[in-house]
């Protein structure tokens, strides 16, 4: 599913530092889809939108500006507000969730 991630200047002033509920990537994807969600950062991004029902993950490259972003937030530098077009693939996410 193609989906245009837009981190505002709104998500970067309201956002959490290694949050991975309140970060300005995970208040956009909240506010785009209407519900909770989660962002973790492994060789993917990992999505959890709306918990086990609705799991996706996006994959990006070292050098994307997303991977830059996180990086430079996170360490408490400046950032700016961007627009990337993302593929989000449902995954199997039992691994994540115990029974």
């Amino acid at each position: 599913m193609k989906h245009l991630l837009k981190v505002t200047q709104e998500d970067i002033d309201n956002g959490i530092r290694q949050d991975p509920t309140s970060c300005p990537i995970a208040r956009s994807l909240a506010r785009d889809f209407g519900i909770h969600v989660g962002v973790e950062v492994e060789e993917e991004i990992i999505l959890y939108i709306g918990g086990r029902m609705y799991t996706y993950k996006f994959r990006y490259d070292q050098d994307s500006i997303i991977e830059r972003f996180i990086r430079v937030f996170d360490n408490e530098y400046p950032v700016e507000p961007f627009e990337k077009e993302i593929n989000l693939e449902e995954f199997d996410n039992s691994d994540y969730f115990e029974e």
